[in-house]
């Protein structure tokens, strides 16, 4: 066998086993030490956002999608206001986050989506005395989608640079929901 034949061939098994170890460690979820396989997403709110499958915990330490969907119904008026284009895709990505097999961690949205849903509902939330939540917290979030740190960027928030044309390379979010009639919103306590 040739150089080139050899080096062919130790490239391709190379490949073959990362391959597979890619996809033994998205079984297991390494931050907690057990099994964790992707599922498909159960949650109404999050239902057609661009993704189906999530991983429990999420990132706000839910164990399950019901609970998450409980505390996620919450934030159903805020969504419903329409105070940031992604709140609704931003939310889901922390109650139910992306998963795939290929990855051994849950994928997040990125710290600029947290950060610009944050400035545009806050002032919305305070009018009825709510503030952000600490669970929330943007400064736990990647950046920018990285190697290292995978995270789901709003196409206003691409960081690569490259101007973006009707999402391309970008997960679909939903469309803003039209405001209510009369400006009231009531955010359960």
């Amino acid at each position: 066998m040739s150089r080139l034949g050899c080096l062919v061939t130790l490239t391709c098994l190379w490949q073959m086993l990362l391959m597979t170890l890619a996809l033994e460690m998205g079984l297991y979820d390494v931050e907690r030490g057990r099994n964790a396989k992707c599922e498909l997403i159960q949650i109404p709110m999050c239902q057609g956002i661009g993704y189906n499958m999530t991983r429990m915990p999420n990132y706000v330490g839910h164990e399950s999608q019901a609970e998450a969907a409980v505390k996620l119904q919450e934030f159903a008026p805020l969504v419903e206001y329409g105070c940031h284009v992604h709140l609704r895709f931003f939310l889901c990505s922390l109650y139910a986050p992306m998963c795939t097999e290929q990855v051994s961690t849950s994928i997040p949205a990125c710290k600029p989506m947290c950060e610009s849903a944050r400035l545009k509902c806050v002032p919305i939330m305070e009018q009825f005395r709510f503030g952000w939540p600490d669970s929330l917290d943007c400064d736990r979030l990647p950046s920018k989608n990285d190697p290292n740190a995978l995270c789901m960027e709003a196409p206003e928030n691409a960081t690569n640079g490259d101007p973006v044309t009707n999402g391309h390379g970008m997960l679909p979010v939903a469309p803003r929901p039209p405001r209510p009639s009369g400006g009231e919103i009531s955010i359960p306590g």
